[in-house]
């Protein structure tokens, strides 16, 4: 038969009160020491998150430390992003289909989230330096356009290519760089994305491969009439004038309409003389 042993009456853990971690604090003779520990012992922070601060990591105004690669942070998310999506899950805000389903269950949506308990996060959280509107103004030079315009090479002479480029840090200056020609490709190759990447990608119900057919099908269950196609003018200057109501046929002098007697040819452009740019 087994002996069921006696219980041990459970105690809280003996802690410092405020006056002995102060005495403790000033008695670390180093003042890097006593910075360290006192970071640490605030911010509950580890050894390695501790080692790693820098002084622009701390911000005394609004009295936060940013720890790069912590595991504070990652268990913060973690714990909030799984709370909210419990809640969610338990207000009914959390639609499941198809194979996804049984999810709708309680119980079989706690299990599906047990594993992520236990897994690492990884998160970064970085204010932009300029805000929001200057990444997205970064990105957007490199969304819809190619690595180097046609326009913005100026000569190439003994294996040596020559390219305006504007310099944002002073103001958008124009400047002219000369590389070397296997240098200009190798920078040139690093716009060129690999084979099955795109620049913008869509998801879901917009995706390359079935959007028509999806399209086609939300409008059906939404009950939505398909988009009306716009007449394409074959004149550019048909569809200025449907837009902004400017007629581009007529004399801006006496109103009558204007005839082409002739095109003139364009000129070539001008030889650019430049300096190499040694910044």
């Amino acid at each position: 038969e087994r002996i069921a042993y006696a219980r041990e009456p459970r105690k809280l853990p003996v802690v410092l009160s405020a006056d002995e971690v102060v005495r403790f604090l000033e008695a670390v003779p180093s003042l890097k020491n006593r910075t360290a520990l006192t970071a640490a012992y605030a911010a509950g922070l580890r050894v390695s998150e501790v080692v790693a601060l820098k002084v622009a990591d701390i911000d005394s105004g609004r009295m936060l430390i940013r720890i790069e690669r912590g595991k504070v942070l990652s268990r913060l998310f973690r714990r909030l992003f799984l709370e909210h999506l419990a809640a969610a899950h338990a207000a009914g805000r959390l639609s499941f289909f198809a194979d996804l389903g049984g999810l709708a269950e309680p119980a079989a949506f706690a299990r599906h989230l047990a594993p992520l308990r236990r897994a690492d996060w990884v998160v970064y959280a970085k204010r932009p330096f300029g805000g929001p509107e200057q990444v997205l103004a970064y990105l957007g030079r490199y969304t819809h356009r190619v690595a180097i315009a046609n326009s913005r090479l100026v000569a190439m002479e003994d294996g040596r290519v020559s390219f305006r480029w504007k310099d944002y840090r002073h103001h958008g200056r124009q400047k002219v760089m000369t590389l070397a020609a296997g240098e200009f490709i190798r920078r040139f190759l690093l716009h060129v994305l690999p084979d099955g990447f795109h620049r913008i990608r869509h998801f879901g119900f917009l995706a390359n491969g079935h959007r028509a057919a999806r399209l086609e099908q939300s409008r059906r269950l939404l009950a939505a009439p398909p988009p009306v196609a716009e007449p394409v003018e074959p004149d550019w200057r048909d569809r200025h004038r449907r837009l902004t109501g400017d007629d581009l046929r007529l004399c801006r002098c006496c109103g009558g309409t204007m005839v082409v007697l002739a095109v003139l040819p364009r000129r070539p452009a001008p030889k650019i003389r430049y300096t190499p740019d040694t910044s």
